[in-house]
């Protein structure tokens, strides 16, 4: 029995609706750790919940009827948190799982498998379905098995990857909501500027005058930019001295691409980005991720087969 939930979160996983059981485990445990004299850390727990399952346009939202999400929205809103706020939403996903995902849990080759070993643990489970929050979550519980899974990807593997920036970009909005996220944003815009640089060859004066056009910008966001680390701060700070006369475009480029160095080394910190890795958004990704690779090697082999045929038919 012990294992069984294991089986069920690897299966929910493979449906891509892992953020079911997170929600309901997560609101279990919110439930067994409500103590009003502590309410004040309660809350914020509560409020974590509600970014990332309930509100409308959380990264990992759960499919709740307005009916139920919106009293449910309105109470954290009013700051009108008890041990009972999330308990309809967290009883209609139950039924949800109970009625449709358990049904095909009981007929998949992984409810076939616990019967037949019961009391042996799954292998590649992804532990954001199957820990609490506060340990998955928050990044306090490492497990192999969630890279064998999902497969473990490096910082410069999740930022070049449109799906793996988005994704990111909502964890730190939740964990790192000033700092990180500042980060994060200026990284990308020096990203999307460098790469554009370094595809130029010999530029143009046609070239020459976007350069000039993008630097600007890049230099007015500067300004307005707020809640930096201070060592990132500094070195931008000394970008909006530099002149756009030609002679100093390459110092200024050359400046964008040392800070682009230190926002990714900033994002890149153990703390921030090994929390990333054990979160539950990270499994949603890679899942949705490994899908789409899938099919996109599908589409490539019948496209190689078609063309096959073709010639051998000429």
């Amino acid at each position: 029995m012990r294992y069984k939930v294991k089986y069920f979160a690897l299966h929910l996983a493979n449906e891509h609706s892992s953020e079911n059981l997170d929600f309901y485990e997560s609101v279990d445990h919110f439930r067994h750790e409500w103590d009003i004299d502590h309410k004040n850390a309660c809350e914020h727990i509560a409020r974590k919940i509600w970014q990332l399952y309930v509100a409308s346009n959380g990264p990992l939202a759960v499919n709740l009827p307005s009916k139920i999400r919106n009293p449910t929205e309105q109470k954290i809103i009013a700051n009108e948190i008890a041990r009972d706020t999330f308990d309809s939403a967290s009883n209609e996903i139950y039924n949800v799982m109970n009625r449709d995902s358990f049904s095909r849990f009981k007929g998949s080759p992984l409810w076939a498998e616990y019967c037949e070993h019961p009391d042996r643990h799954p292998d590649g489970v992804p532990p954001p379905a199957t820990a609490r929050l506060a340990d998955c979550y928050t990044g306090r519980r490492k497990s192999e098995s969630l890279f064998n899974h999902v497969g473990r990807k490096t910082i410069d593997e999740v930022l070049v990857s449109e799906m793996g920036l988005e994704t990111y970009e909502s964890f730190i909005k939740v964990e790192s909501p000033k700092e990180g996220l500042q980060t994060l944003l200026v990284y990308m815009g020096l990203q999307g500027f460098n790469k554009f640089v370094e595809g130029l060859g010999i530029p143009t004066a046609e070239d020459k005058l976007e350069v000039e056009e993008k630097i600007k910008e890049i230099q007015e966001k500067v300004k307005e930019a707020k809640d930096l680390p201070e060592f990132i701060q500094e070195k931008l700070t000394k970008t909006n001295d530099v002149n756009l006369k030609e002679a100093d475009i390459k110092t200024l480029c050359s400046l964008f691409k040392e800070v682009e160095v230190l926002c990714k080394g900033f994002l890149n910190t153990a703390d921030t980005f090994e929390r990333f890795l054990n979160s539950a958004l990270y499994i949603k990704y890679r899942m949705t991720e490994k899908k789409e690779e899938s099919l996109n090697a599908s589409l490539a082999k019948s496209q190689a087969l078609a063309a096959s045929q073709k010639a051998a038919a000429a």
